[in-house]
């Protein structure tokens, strides 16, 4: 949890400071890319978890830990493409790269309740 936290903590410094002194982006881009970042983390998370529950994407799409990080990777980075203007250059993506993945420690923070609720009601229903 510490790690997480540090790490966060830590995405969100760097992204600042790469996003202000290098990328010349305003506060509020900046702001934008990191939250949509969080989110887009978070439920790319819940997306690669409930598909490994289906059988025919557990089967065919997510066989192995290398397909299922691709799976993952593909859909986090689509999502921020799409919602964080700011990181659509190859320049700015390739400098927000390091410092939005350590943002992503608050999205496995608040991921870690929501799949222990989830795991517990599959169980339930399945008494």
């Amino acid at each position: 949890m510490r790690f997480a936290l540090g790490g966060g903590f830590a995405g969100i410094a760097m992204a600042f400071a790469v996003g202000n002194w290098i990328l010349n982006l305003s506060v509020e881009e900046i702001a934008l890319t990191v939250v949509v970042s969080i989110v887009a983390g978070f439920f790319t998370l819940l997306l690669t978890l409930g598909s490994e529950r289906n059988a025919w994407a557990k089967k065919s799409l997510l066989r192995g830990s290398l397909r299922t990080w691709i799976f993952f990777v593909l859909f986090y980075f689509v999502a921020m493409l799409f919602f964080a203007p700011p990181v659509r250059s190859l320049r700015a993506f390739a400098w927000m790269f390091v410092p939005l993945m350590f943002c992503n420690g608050f999205s496995v923070l608040a991921f870690g309740p929501v799949q222990d609720r989830l795991i517990a009601r599959h169980q339930r229903k399945s008494r």
